[in-house]
């Protein structure tokens, strides 16, 4: 079965941004402690500041249902989440994504993430699967960085991501000038570039595992 990995990106309000951090997990080890998967939480190092949520399943249906069940039913859930959310700004962004490809152990929950997220038109979307396969390929056989490559399409437009996975933000920094020091890494992108065409928008984020 195909990995799917569920997120959800949240804004905390400037004038609540250091009580958010704490609301949100004491949420999230209730729902570690009754759920049947497990939640990981995230703190933006680089890129938009904000917190995120990820689950990994195989059955989205399945994590969705209970969720869903979970705001109906569960007044605990309901109370901490409610605190949690009265530091945020605006509403939360979910996305749900597939898991294609990868290279390296990504087994375990990382650290640190570094997050590259491209969106295409569909009839590029292919093309820009199997060069994000290849590139994710080479860029580990230079700096032994382990990554994943996932797409999404409802909600996000057609996207495809790749999460390099680090234990520190300083094995992130050695393994980026490895690879970023390789003439082959460039012409590689510049042949990507030339067969799959620009994306219509990319962005990049890295991220610290706060549970």
């Amino acid at each position: 079965p195909i990995m799917k990995v569920w997120n959800r990106a949240m804004t905390p309000a400037p004038d609540r941004f250091t009580e958010a951090a704490p609301l949100l997990l004491d949420a999230l080890a209730h729902v570690n402690e009754n759920s049947a998967f497990s939640f990981n939480a995230w703190m933006s190092v680089l890129g938009p500041a904000g917190l995120g949520v990820s689950a990994l399943c195989e059955d989205f249906g399945a994590l969705s249902d209970e969720m869903a069940q979970r705001g109906q039913e569960d007044e605990v859930f309901r109370t901490k989440v409610a605190a949690a959310a009265a530091c945020m700004a605006g509403v939360p962004e979910d996305s749900v994504w597939n898991v294609v490809g990868g290279a390296g152990d990504m087994s375990g929950t990382p650290n640190i993430v570094g997050i590259q997220e491209s969106r295409f038109q569909f009839h590029q979307l292919a093309g820009a699967v199997a060069s994000t396969v290849e590139m994710v390929d080479y860029i580990h056989s230079l700096a032994g960085t382990p990554a994943s490559v996932s797409v999404s399409i409802w909600g996000t437009g057609p996207a495809v991501r790749v999460t390099f996975g680090y234990e520190s933000i300083s094995d992130m920094d050695q393994r980026a000038a490895a690879a970023a020091s390789d003439p082959g890494l460039h012409e590689r992108q510049a042949a990507f570039a030339a067969s799959v065409g620009d994306p219509i928008e990319s962005s990049s984020l890295v991220l610290r595992r706060i549970l």
